[in-house]
Protein backbone atom coordinates (compact mmCIF):
# COMPACT_ATOMS: atom_id res chain seq x y z
CA UNK A 1 0.00 0.00 0.00
CA UNK A 2 2.85 2.36 0.82
CA UNK A 3 4.43 1.70 -2.60
CA UNK A 4 1.17 2.62 -4.34
CA UNK A 5 1.06 5.93 -2.48
CA UNK A 6 4.71 6.64 -3.29
CA UNK A 7 4.11 5.76 -6.96
CA UNK A 8 1.08 8.07 -7.05
CA UNK A 9 3.03 10.96 -5.47
CA UNK A 10 5.99 10.53 -7.83
CA UNK A 11 3.68 10.32 -10.85
CA UNK A 12 1.81 13.42 -9.61
CA UNK A 13 5.09 15.32 -9.29
CA UNK A 14 6.13 14.37 -12.84
CA UNK A 15 2.68 15.22 -14.23
CA UNK A 16 2.71 18.59 -12.47
CA UNK A 17 5.92 19.68 -14.15
CA UNK A 18 5.54 17.86 -17.48
CA UNK A 19 2.04 19.23 -18.03
CA UNK A 20 2.51 22.69 -16.53
CA UNK A 21 2.74 24.67 -19.80
CA UNK A 22 3.10 27.89 -17.83
CA UNK A 23 -0.17 27.50 -15.96
CA UNK A 24 1.37 27.23 -12.50
CA UNK A 25 -1.15 24.62 -11.44
CA UNK A 26 -0.81 23.22 -7.94
CA UNK A 27 0.59 19.88 -6.88
CA UNK A 28 -2.76 19.17 -5.23
CA UNK A 29 -4.54 19.50 -8.59
CA UNK A 30 -1.92 17.35 -10.34
CA UNK A 31 -2.28 14.69 -7.63
CA UNK A 32 -6.06 14.79 -8.04
CA UNK A 33 -5.73 14.34 -11.79
CA UNK A 34 -3.30 11.43 -11.37
CA UNK A 35 -5.63 9.84 -8.83
CA UNK A 36 -8.58 10.36 -11.19
CA UNK A 37 -6.69 8.53 -13.94
CA UNK A 38 -6.31 5.52 -11.61
CA UNK A 39 -10.05 4.88 -12.00
CA UNK A 40 -9.23 2.99 -15.20
CA UNK A 41 -6.72 0.81 -13.32
CA UNK A 42 -9.26 -0.03 -10.63
CA UNK A 43 -11.95 -0.98 -13.15
CA UNK A 44 -9.60 -3.06 -15.30
CA UNK A 45 -8.22 -4.78 -12.19
CA UNK A 46 -11.69 -5.77 -11.00
CA UNK A 47 -12.61 -7.01 -14.47
CA UNK A 48 -9.31 -8.87 -14.76
CA UNK A 49 -9.85 -10.64 -11.46
CA UNK A 50 -13.36 -11.65 -12.48
CA UNK A 51 -12.21 -12.91 -15.88
CA UNK A 52 -9.21 -14.74 -14.46
CA UNK A 53 -11.59 -17.12 -12.70
CA UNK A 54 -12.81 -18.13 -16.15
CA UNK A 55 -9.61 -18.29 -18.20
CA UNK A 56 -6.83 -19.36 -15.84
CA UNK A 57 -6.46 -23.14 -16.04
CA UNK A 58 -6.72 -25.25 -12.90
CA UNK A 59 -3.52 -26.64 -11.48
CA UNK A 60 -3.12 -30.09 -9.96
CA UNK A 61 0.21 -31.58 -8.95
CA UNK A 62 0.80 -35.31 -8.80
CA UNK A 63 3.23 -35.60 -5.89
CA UNK A 64 3.86 -39.31 -6.32
CA UNK A 65 6.53 -38.69 -8.95
CA UNK A 66 8.92 -35.72 -8.85
CA UNK A 67 9.59 -35.73 -12.61
CA UNK A 68 5.88 -35.72 -13.39
CA UNK A 69 5.30 -32.90 -10.91
CA UNK A 70 8.07 -30.81 -12.46
CA UNK A 71 6.65 -31.42 -15.94
CA UNK A 72 3.20 -30.33 -14.73
CA UNK A 73 4.66 -27.13 -13.27
CA UNK A 74 6.48 -26.37 -16.54
CA UNK A 75 3.32 -27.00 -18.57
CA UNK A 76 1.33 -24.70 -16.27
CA UNK A 77 3.94 -21.95 -16.58
CA UNK A 78 3.76 -22.22 -20.37
CA UNK A 79 -0.02 -21.87 -20.26
CA UNK A 80 0.19 -18.85 -17.96
CA UNK A 81 2.83 -17.18 -20.15
CA UNK A 82 0.62 -17.68 -23.20
CA UNK A 83 -2.30 -16.09 -21.35
CA UNK A 84 -0.10 -13.15 -20.35
CA UNK A 85 0.81 -12.49 -23.97
CA UNK A 86 -2.60 -13.09 -25.53
CA UNK A 87 -4.88 -11.63 -22.86
CA UNK A 88 -3.13 -9.59 -20.20
CA UNK A 89 -0.90 -7.49 -22.44
CA UNK A 90 -3.63 -6.34 -24.90
CA UNK A 91 -6.10 -5.64 -22.08
CA UNK A 92 -3.40 -3.72 -20.21
CA UNK A 93 -2.82 -1.56 -23.30
CA UNK A 94 -6.55 -0.81 -23.51
CA UNK A 95 -6.49 0.21 -19.86
CA UNK A 96 -3.39 2.31 -20.46
CA UNK A 97 -5.07 4.14 -23.34
CA UNK A 98 -8.16 4.85 -21.25
CA UNK A 99 -6.05 5.94 -18.28
CA UNK A 100 -3.99 8.21 -20.52
CA UNK A 101 -7.13 9.78 -21.96
CA UNK A 102 -8.51 10.43 -18.46
CA UNK A 103 -5.17 11.87 -17.38
CA UNK A 104 -4.84 14.00 -20.50
CA UNK A 105 -8.34 15.40 -20.08
CA UNK A 106 -7.74 16.09 -16.40
CA UNK A 107 -4.43 17.78 -17.14
CA UNK A 108 -6.06 19.95 -19.82
CA UNK A 109 -8.78 21.12 -17.45
CA UNK A 110 -6.46 21.30 -14.43
CA UNK A 111 -4.19 23.72 -16.25
CA UNK A 112 -7.15 25.79 -17.47
CA UNK A 113 -6.54 24.68 -21.05
CA UNK A 114 -2.84 25.59 -21.19
CA UNK A 115 -1.77 21.97 -21.56
CA UNK A 116 -3.36 20.20 -24.50
CA UNK A 117 -5.17 16.91 -24.05
CA UNK A 118 -2.63 15.38 -26.44
CA UNK A 119 0.34 16.45 -24.30
CA UNK A 120 -1.34 15.20 -21.14
CA UNK A 121 -2.18 11.94 -22.90
CA UNK A 122 1.44 11.47 -23.94
CA UNK A 123 2.72 12.18 -20.41
CA UNK A 124 0.33 9.66 -18.86
CA UNK A 125 0.94 7.12 -21.63
CA UNK A 126 4.72 7.22 -21.24
CA UNK A 127 4.51 6.99 -17.44
CA UNK A 128 1.99 4.15 -17.67
CA UNK A 129 3.99 2.33 -20.33
CA UNK A 130 7.08 2.40 -18.15
CA UNK A 131 5.06 0.95 -15.27
CA UNK A 132 3.48 -1.67 -17.54
CA UNK A 133 6.82 -2.80 -18.94
CA UNK A 134 8.40 -2.98 -15.49
CA UNK A 135 5.52 -5.01 -14.09
CA UNK A 136 5.40 -7.29 -17.14
CA UNK A 137 9.09 -8.14 -17.10
CA UNK A 138 9.58 -8.29 -13.34
CA UNK A 139 6.61 -10.46 -12.39
CA UNK A 140 7.20 -14.20 -12.70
Amino acid sequence: MILVIIKWLVKSFIVKYAGDSGSGWSFKTAASVAGYAYIADVIFTVLGIALSWLIVPTFHIDTTNLNTAMQQVNNYRAQINTLRLTFTLPVSFLGLIWKSYLGGSGTHFGTNGRCSIRTGFIVFFVLGLIGLLVSFFISP
